[in-house]
């Protein structure tokens, strides 16, 4: 288990079809990550494989970004 998965204090809303046992945190944020670069054409990715790459990269700085607020 990651140290961001056991906050109980946490709130966000992922529409019910978007839940499952392998879903966390880290995986919202970089689909999020992945949404917003898949948005901008000038990114210029040049595979999907590091596309995902850069998101979990980015997914992972928010949440170490986000610990230090605590």
């Amino acid at each position: 288990m990651n140290n961001y998965e056991d906050k109980t204090d946490d709130k966000i809303i992922i529409p019910a079809e978007h839940i499952s046992d392998q879903y966390d945190l880290r995986d919202y944020f970089a689909a999020k990550a992945m949404q917003g670069m898949s948005a901008n054409p000038e990114i210029g990715f040049i595979d999907i494989s590091s596309a995902a790459n850069e998101a979990y990269k980015l997914a992972d700085a928010m949440l170490k970004e986000r610990d230090k607020e605590e």
